[in-house]
């Protein structure tokens, strides 16, 4: 999605791309986190910290719900999760996010997260 500024009219914009879902994602933890502020975002957000988990073997900082951060707060008509994963100022960290493989790995992390909760709601569906 283009950069559109503030969450605002990010948001906004998620409706005039037909987006299905919103995933944001940021660097200000030393390991990794998911975020959701509803309910019906429980699921996709725990099956990309699993993923997240698995796949980067960063330090476990939880799946939070009911997170009062204005992009998941306002965003009601379609999942939301924000990711945190690294803290820039962690050396450690740092190093891990300037490798181009390790970036790939995160947002395989996400994407196969992402397909895993899709799976499962399709499946819940036609039982």
């Amino acid at each position: 999605m283009p950069n559109h500024g503030s969450w605002s009219a990010k948001l906004l914009a998620t409706s005039t791309v037909a987006a299905r879902l919103l995933v944001g994602c940021g660097c200000s933890v030393s390991g990794t986190s998911t975020y959701y502020k509803w309910p019906f975002c429980r699921d996709l957000s725990a099956a990309i910290h699993a993923r997240l988990l698995e796949i980067t073997r960063l330090n476990d900082f939880g799946n939070v719900g009911n997170f009062n951060y204005y992009p998941l707060r306002a965003n009601t008509w379609m999942p939301t999760v924000l990711v945190e994963q690294a803290f820039m100022t962690h050396p450690g960290d740092e190093a891990k996010m300037l490798d181009p493989e390790f970036r790939r790995e995160m947002m395989r992390a996400v994407l196969l997260g992402a397909e895993d909760w899709l799976k499962r709601v399709r499946a819940e569906a036609r039982d």
